[in-house]
């Protein structure tokens, strides 16, 4: 009983969730399509960079304070920690389409 009403619950607010995205999205992409192409091409570099940017400043963080010293286990905790990640984000997205 309880766990039906758990799953409600998490069904409400992964629908709630998937309302508020698409709604962003499609005034995003309205907003995109009023746009010349060459201001759409210029908006999409300008956050290409953006991630890019975010992507390297990360990057450098973590081999400045993870094991810096010791590259060999630096960059096999960082292969065991993104597994581990991928695996965690694959249940919890199983868990909230109940699959």
């Amino acid at each position: 009983m309880r766990k039906t009403k758990f799953k409600k619950k998490i069904k409400k607010i992964e629908q709630k969730i998937c309302e508020k995205f698409i709604k962003e999205e499609q005034l995003l992409f309205r907003r995109m399509r009023y746009l010349k192409k060459h201001h759409q091409a210029w908006f999409a570099l300008i956050i290409s960079l953006g991630l890019i940017f975010v992507w390297r400043g990360l990057w450098n963080l973590i081999d400045h304070y993870w094991f810096p010293d010791q590259l060999f286990l630096s960059n096999a905790s960082g292969v065991v920690v993104g597994v581990v990640v991928l695996y965690l984000a694959h249940k919890l997205l199983n868990l909230l389409t109940g699959d």
